[in-house]
């Protein structure tokens, strides 16, 4: 039955002849009503329909229950009434247990409502423990329905009843203030922050100017020297390029990878990464979309642009920056002046869409570092920090491990391009041999990295680690309880997707965020004394507020299940349309619709319970699956496609086609869309 399709149980005396008021015996009947609950009718509109539908049902009321039980398949019992409605004299509270028992039908009802008709202001309820397993949730009920009736009947809301049904609060007024409470979570920081990123760059850059900015291997950076290359390319920048335009980089790992962010950001441009692993068709379409006239590569990766036959303004960086460094006065000068406000657009970054063209998410200045502050105070982030890059460009995680480190004072650890995440015997040494304190990793390298250390019983290599964050997927607490004995002492290790059962000395903490809310947006410190199975995603970040929404955009009460909403979202680069879906304005504040679902239980932490769509997640990345249908639909000899996830790292395609194989549709995926949305199995029909 479908959650609009209501069967509710009456009682009635079942005495319709004159003969039978007299008599002696059990006559009552239970009469179903079931009716489509249709929210946008008012209550009124319901009353006079249930008048109506209760009078049809009396011609019949004598039909036995137990007949049309009986008549029904076991399996279509859920259509059978689970909630009772019974009004009837009640002699007292004492009496009114033994009437209950004595009248009610027999069935499996998860709730029943008994009015006593001599005391209108009294109901008894009589509840499924299965069901509602504790006393304090029926209390909760009972407390719902009376603020309803309170709504419904009081004098000072009599126009309630002609608003539409969904417009009835089920939410208390001590579960409001408690949300608003929640929701209090704006903090004045321990010291004054810029309005732009690269403000904030240059203020830590003066503060530190002899400390190591970046780490490659043998070579390095100064805060000062990375300021100069980013100033040289920011002064060329500004030469070429408007206020505001989107600057495209497809960059390797490596220290311009970093110079070219900063240098963007100080132009007053907008950074927009893109991955040289993409193939040219996706990187052609991502640059169009972008309408970028400036494109910012390396000599590693002109060749991959050129296969786009781009028109843009090509610089490439390594060239120009070795140019300059031969070239060094110490000038730490931008000769043009640049007005950039935090309402600026600091960075665009894609996620999968549904239409099977990547949305381009805009994140502003304010918005980053709006996030970043938060991160600070809840310890992401430390002036001590040294922290690996690891993730890719494309995946806005790099923004934190690269911008948030920078902008706190903190040393970042670049890995050699090829090596990389394929290496983890490299990343090991790397975290050894650099000391670093914190990395951003997926699970799924997790546990190769964590199998070598073993292996090789090198547990002294991740020795200086202080934060593990664990992104983009759940982790198993089997992995967990291995590798933490290989942590020291203190170290702090996060999941972005959340646990199940954990006992431990060490910390665990959980974030949750996708890219439209800047990287993160709650988190959850996890005690782990105790045995923890229903762990949540947790509470938001400082200056983050959030709504729990029903489908009507109505806020939810303690328990409700509901899709997540969060402040803090510009929209999607020229699309309106797209942006207008997901954004909404409650009490003239705009709320993202992230399309997760999500409960709030009785201390305030949100609990993660799936999607309202389609979308999945794979190795850390959004995935929307019908951007890969879209994609194979391009091919004329398919007539029609399907993409489901199976287990944790693999995505099928199924296809309906009479002229292609696999290997075809493989080398067609592969030259349109990134390599993790690449179906590993392809199933022909």
């Amino acid at each position: 039955m479908d959650d609009d399709d209501l069967c509710v149980g009456g009682v009635t005396a079942n005495r319709p002849k004159q003969e039978m008021k007299d008599m002696i015996g059990m006559f009552v009947n239970l009469v179903p009503y079931r009716m489509k609950m249709e929210a946008k009718n008012s209550f009124e509109y319901l009353i006079r329909k249930i008048q109506q539908l209760s009078s049809d049902f009396l011609e019949h009321s004598c039909l036995p229950y137990q007949h049309i039980i009986n008549s029904q398949d076991q399996q279509n019992h859920q259509v059978l009434p689970s909630t009772l409605f019974q009004y009837e004299s009640l002699v007292s509270s004492v009496t009114a247990k033994n009437n209950i028992e004595s009248s009610t039908i027999k069935g499996n009802y998860v709730l029943a409502v008994y009015f006593d008709r001599d005391r209108s202001h009294e109901c008894f309820l009589d509840c499924s423990i299965d069901t509602f397993k504790s006393q304090t949730n029926v209390d909760l009920l009972a407390n719902r329905f009376q603020h309803m009736l309170k709504q419904l009947f009081s004098s000072s809301s009599s126009s309630v009843i002609h608003e539409p049904i969904y417009k009835l609060s089920i939410v208390l007024p001590t579960e409001q203030e408690f949300i608003h409470q929640m929701n209090n979570t704006d903090i004045s920081t321990s010291y004054s922050w810029p309005n732009t990123v690269h403000e904030c760059f240059v203020q830590q850059a003066q503060l530190y100017p002899q400390k190591l900015a970046l780490e490659l291997d043998g070579q390095s950076l100064t805060y000062s020297e990375l300021l100069y290359s980013v100033y040289c390319l920011t002064n060329y920048l500004t030469d070429k390029i408007q206020p505001n335009e989107i600057i495209c980089q497809c960059v390797e790992r490596s220290f311009e990878m970093i110079i070219g962010m900063l240098a963007i950001l100080s132009s007053g441009a907008v950074y927009c990464p893109l991955s040289p692993l993409d193939p040219p068709e996706r990187l052609k379409t991502l640059i169009e979309d972008t309408s970028a006239k400036t494109l910012l590569i390396h000599s590693f990766t002109w060749q991959t642009i050129l296969m786009t036959y781009t028109s843009c303004n090509l610089i490439i960086t390594d060239s120009f920056i070795m140019f300059n460094h031969i070239n060094y006065n110490n000038d730490h000068r931008i000769t043009k002046p640049i007005s950039v406000t935090s309402d600026n657009i600091a960075y665009i970054i894609f996620t999968s869409g549904t239409t099977g063209i990547p949305k381009a998410v805009v994140i502003s200045h304010s918005h980053l570092l709006l996030y970043l502050q938060s991160s600070v105070e809840v310890d992401a982030l430390r002036t001590t920090d040294r922290a690996i890059q690891l993730s890719s460009c494309t995946w806005d995680v790099h923004i934190h491990e690269v911008v948030g480190t920078l902008l706190v004072g903190g040393t970042v650890i670049l890995l050699r391009s090829e090596q990389g995440n394929r290496n983890m015997d490299y990343l090991s040494q790397i975290i050894k041999i650099h000391q670093a304190t914190y990395i951003c990793i997926v699970p799924t390298l997790q546990i190769l990295l964590f199998d070598i250390v073993q292996a090789q019983k090198a547990v002294q290599r991740p020795n200086t680690l202080r934060l593990i964050w664990s992104v983009g997927g759940p982790i198993s607490c089997r992995f967990i309880a291995r590798i933490l004995p290989m942590l020291p002492i203190g170290c702090q290790y996060i999941n972005f997707s959340g646990a199940t059962e954990v006992r431990s000395e060490y910390r665990i903490r959980i974030h949750y965020g996708p890219a439209e809310l800047t990287i993160n947006c709650i988190n959850h410190p996890i005690d782990l004394n105790k045995n923890q199975i229903d762990i949540p995603i947790g509470q938001p970040f400082p200056n983050y507020q959030f709504l729990i929404l029903d489908m009507f955009l109505q806020t939810g009460g303690i328990g409700q299940e509901g899709e997540l909403g969060v402040g803090v979202f510009a929209g999607y680069l020229d699309r309106d349309d797209l942006t207008a879906q997901v954004m909404i304005n409650i009490n003239e504040q705009v709320f993202y619709k992230t399309g997760d679902l999500v409960r709030m239980d009785s201390n305030g932490f949100i609990h993660y319970v799936g999607r309202r769509d389609f979308q999945v997640k794979l190795r850390g990345q959004r995935i929307e699956l019908q951007e890969i249908v879209q994609c194979l639909l391009m091919l004329t000899s398919i007539t029609t496609c399907v993409v489901i996830k199976w287990d944790d790292n693999h995505l099928i395609a199924y296809v309906q086609s009479d002229t292609i194989n696999v290997e075809q549709l493989r080398h067609h995926c592969q030259s349109n869309l990134p390599s993790h949305m690449v179906p590993s199995i392809f199933v022909i029909l």
